[in-house]
């Protein structure tokens, strides 16, 4: 799982960041493979793969080229900056749900010692 995830991520990477000139659809592709994996992504995933700090250079990276596209492509920006957006969304709610999860189980096994 943990390489599944850690390869989509170089992609986008690769695609939106590195790239001189990405396609949208690229783009929208793997977030959109990334979105399906989201219930999968445990916090360590996260920390391994630094899939948030890719998701939020690469909706800044889509922003900007979403105002250098032609009018044709930029609802298809538009569509590719929302589902990252939401995806980076879900995912920190997620990791903070984790996160305190964890603390309350730390908490609940100190009293019971």
């Amino acid at each position: 799982m943990t390489k599944a995830i850690s390869s989509l991520t170089k992609d986008l990477s690769k695609e939106a960041l590195d790239a001189a000139s990405p396609s949208a659809e690229r783009c929208l592709d793997i977030i959109s493979s990334l979105d399906t994996d989201k219930s999968k992504i445990k916090v360590d995933v996260l920390e391994k793969t630094q899939l948030g700090k890719i998701l939020t250079k690469t909706i800044k990276a889509l922003k900007r080229h979403k105002r250098t596209a032609d009018n044709e492509s930029k609802a298809k920006w538009d569509l590719a900056i929302g589902n990252a957006e939401k995806l980076l969304t879900a995912l920190k709610a997620r990791a903070a749900a984790e996160t305190k999860e964890a603390a309350r189980k730390k908490k609940v096994a100190a009293i019971a010692e």
